[in-house]
């Protein structure tokens, strides 16, 4: 939250006022989660998802001191065990149990 001065038009008088931040609430998909979540984010955040291509890149590729909420480091974390669970799958050798 930032705080700054209203100041009028004609005489110049200053009123405290204060800026919130824009949050919203969306339906945002995971697809290595393959799962819709409802989370409050701000409109910057919105931004850097759509920039880095999905939910889950975000996540990804932002630093854990950046993402403010306890739920999106939550995520996060889900996110990293969902892609490594993933690789470990595609690295098995498939076709070594057929032969056996």
């Amino acid at each position: 939250m930032q705080f700054g001065n209203k100041v009028s038009e004609d005489g110049g008088n200053k009123t405290r006022r204060k800026w919130k931040p824009n949050v919203v609430t969306k339906n945002l998909y995971s697809d290595l989660l393959e799962r819709k979540f409802r989370l409050k984010v701000t409109t910057y955040v919105l931004r850097c998802i759509n920039k880095h291509g999905s939910l889950d890149n975000y996540l990804l590729r932002t630093k854990e001191n950046k993402i403010k909420s306890q739920i999106g480091l939550e995520l996060k974390k889900r996110v990293e065990l969902a892609l490594k669970a993933r690789e470990d799958l595609s690295a098995s050798p498939v076709g070594e149990d057929a032969k056996e």
